[in-house]
């Protein structure tokens, strides 16, 4: 496992983006870090700085240790694909 990719570090709406295509659109179909992680091939601290960036954003939110785009997230993921 690797560090997160640099590409991913500098625009989170990538990671929006991961969410999405991994389906964690709403609660009932939240990710955990150890999705991502392993989708990613990187390391558990790799992803918590950019997670806790877009939680403070407003992007992402966590239930019960796992994690969903937000309305505001979707919004900016329709954004990015329109």
């Amino acid at each position: 496992m690797g560090e997160l990719p640099e590409k991913y570090r500098r625009d989170i709406s990538l990671l929006l983006l991961l969410f999405n295509s991994l389906g964690a659109i709403n609660e009932e179909k939240a990710i955990s870090i150890r999705d991502i992680t392993e989708f990613l091939n990187i390391h558990k601290e790799s992803i918590l700085h950019p997670l806790k960036k877009m939680i403070k954003k407003g992007y992402i939110a966590e239930k019960n240790g796992k994690y969903f785009i937000t309305r505001t997230g979707i919004r900016v993921v329709m954004g990015l694909i329109s």
